[in-house]
């Protein structure tokens, strides 16, 4: 099932030439703003529901394939940029904080500092800025927890200096 909806969400990010976008541009519009929001939501909370029952299971090989779910569809990149989208934000951030915050440092780190457009997207929800969760101080303060943790860690301030991020 996680596999499933993360191919599904992977499939549903291109809003320019996607393959599930209506032809007819007079249909786009709708599918845009209404149904497609509807459809991520949907999938980011069966995700999130998935994800976190193998990640609470006993087995060791649910956990792993669970985390490597997570790291192979960059699901916490798809939770920040999802956190900034009104129409799914609420349940990106759940998912964020379900399944992205138990994570290991170092996997945290691995898939949050790999890349510049990360980095900044997780200052931006930090500051309020683009952060569309409806609990904003709450969203701010989790995300500030993550990179308090990063930066506990070790592993902020070379990704930091590395992208000239400030």
């Amino acid at each position: 099932v996680a596999f499933a909806c993360s191919q599904f969400l992977h499939i549903l990010m291109d809003e320019v030439n996607g393959v599930c976008l209506p032809k007819n541009p007079a249909e786009r519009g709708l599918f845009l703003t209404i149904k497609l929001p509807v459809v991520r939501s949907q999938l980011l909370e069966i995700l999130s529901s998935s994800l976190d029952e193998c990640m609470n299971m006993s087995s060791e090989t649910s956990r792993k394939q669970a985390e490597k779910i997570i790291c192979d569809f960059k699901i916490p990149q798809l939770c920040l940029s999802y956190c900034q989208s009104e129409a799914v934000s609420q349940a990106a951030f759940d998912l964020y904080e379900n399944v992205v915050l138990p994570l290991p440092n170092e996997v945290m780190g691995e898939l949050l500092l790999s890349d510049k457009s990360s980095l900044v997207a997780l200052f931006a929800l930090v500051t309020g800025q683009n952060n569309c969760i409806p609990d904003v101080e709450h969203s701010k303060n989790t995300f500030a927890s993550t990179l308090g943790n990063l930066a506990t860690a070790g592993l902020l301030s070379s990704a930091v200096e590395r992208f000239g991020v400030r």
